[in-house]
């Protein structure tokens, strides 16, 4: 595979205290989603953690998205990946099933948020531990064989209210004109420290697999091994190591 010079201007969203480490690469005719595999049920009531392996990507059609934060919960039956699944099935536009996601989802965790404080006390202290940023989602497709990823973020804007903030990027053609681009999601200081110096890459999936190592590393309780990974170009979706569909 040709090299390429990975470029560090890294699009950086607010650090956010979420189990899960989540990489996206953009190039001119590609994109890579990698994810750990580690996930925490926490039930602060109940005064346990469980710790187990999964898949995070998940793939509808020709979308791909995989999350990091609040994404479900047993009480209320709120679960993030069926409202993302509902929305990218429903509509080829990847602006249109954004913005449908973006809308339900705040709605959502503000049902949940309201629902903690109310029944599970201990619960939403534990949620609320982790600042306002509650839930980041990526979804990804290529569109006329050129990459499109949008970025979806949820905070808390108002603590009385638990009102939901969102806020978006979006990266397409127009990101890569000077090179390839990395989106960093969830759990991120270790990939950071691993980005400090300009490095030149000989196989981007390697390199994503190194990235979400090192983070692994420095937050091991958290983020861990096997890494998942998928491409998506002109001729479909294809898993580069562990496929977990």
């Amino acid at each position: 595979m040709k090299k390429l010079l990975l470029l560090c201007s890294l699009f950086l969203l607010t650090q956010p205290l979420f189990a899960t480490s989540i990489v996206v690469l953009i190039a001119s005719d590609y994109i890579i989603i990698g994810t750990d595999s580690k996930r925490q049920i926490i039930d602060a009531e109940k005064n346990y953690t469980i710790t187990e392996t999964v898949c995070k990507i998940r793939l509808v059609n020709d979308y791909c998205f995989a999350s990091a934060g609040l994404i479900a919960s047993e009480a209320t039956r709120y679960s993030s990946d069926q409202i993302i699944r509902q929305h990218l099935a429903k509509t080829t536009s990847i602006k249109k099933a954004v913005r449908a996601i973006e809308k339900e989802l705040a709605k959502a965790l503000q049902a949940e948020l309201q629902f903690q404080q109310k029944h599970q006390p201990k619960q939403f202290i534990k949620t609320m531990e982790s600042g306002n940023h509650l839930l980041e989602v990526a979804v990804v497709k290529m569109v006329n064989n050129q990459p499109q990823v949008y970025v979806i973020g949820f905070e808390v804007a108002d603590k009385k209210t638990l009102r939901i903030k969102t806020y978006s990027k979006n990266c397409g053609a127009s990101c890569v004109t000077d090179g390839p681009q990395l989106l960093f999601l969830g759990e991120y200081s270790g990939m950071e420290k691993y980005m400090e110096a300009p490095r030149v890459v000989g196989d981007p999936a390697h390199f994503i697999n190194q990235l979400i190592v090192s983070q692994a590393t420095i937050t091991p309780r958290s983020v861990g091994a096997p890494v998942n990974m998928v491409k998506l170009n002109a001729t479909g979706v294809e898993w580069l190591n562990q496929q977990c569909q």
